[in-house]
């Protein structure tokens, strides 16, 4: 697996033997940054269910200040700790050992802020209790105001269209493969909103 652009493109990432961890396919992550465009530039982002850090790592390649690496898997973990001190990128980089609801409330008493809230959870667990029980309440505040929360998710188990505070702005599909984005947005008439970047 390679990083497709940016000052790291074409170096390698690292990854474990078998099907134990599921990458982010080159296909699906050229898609995905082709939307979000220069609105990645200079900014924080947070990679959950990071595995070996393929998104976040493309984020920093392509130009984010900085990114926040959760997973709980420590075979994913010693894959994500290599790739990024080979790549040289350790020091603009976070890594969370925990889970992704525990993350979010440990991010938010850092102050939250992110900008781009990526997310790459095994295809079999239900986005939308995950999703709604991250954003309740203030841990919600992890995910700036502006921000936009993209979910990597399997077209046979797609989120709704509104959780919690979040509503769909825009759906992309690659294959099997759904890309949904989600924004705050408290309006019901469907109106999409101004995303950031190319989004």
């Amino acid at each position: 697996m390679r990083i497709i652009s940016g000052e790291l493109k074409g170096r390698t990432l690292r990854t474990p033997p078998g099907r134990h961890l599921r990458p982010t396919q080159d296909r699906v992550r050229q898609v995905l940054f082709d939307i979000v465009g220069e609105g990645i530039m200079g900014a924080k982002v947070l990679d959950l269910f990071a595995g070996v850090g393929a998104i976040g790592i493309e984020a920093l390649s392509r130009g984010a200040a900085e990114a926040v690496f959760v997973d709980r898997d420590a075979a994913a973990l010693r894959y994500l700790r290599t790739n990024l001190e080979l790549l040289g990128i350790a020091d603009r980089a976070r890594v969370l050992p925990v889970a992704v609801e525990a993350a979010a409330k440990i991010l938010l008493q850092d102050g939250g802020g992110f900008r781009w809230i990526f997310a790459d959870p095994p295809y079999r667990l239900n986005s939308t209790s995950w999703i709604l029980r991250m954003t309740h309440g203030d841990t919600g505040a992890i995910l700036d105001p502006a921000g936009i929360l993209v979910v990597e998710v399997s077209v046979h188990n797609l989120p709704a269209g509104v959780i919690g505070g979040l509503r769909r702005v825009r759906s992309r599909s690659v294959g099997e493969t759904h890309l949904e984005f989600y924004g705050w947005d408290g309006r019901t008439d469907g109106e999409k909103r101004d995303l950031p970047g190319n989004v």
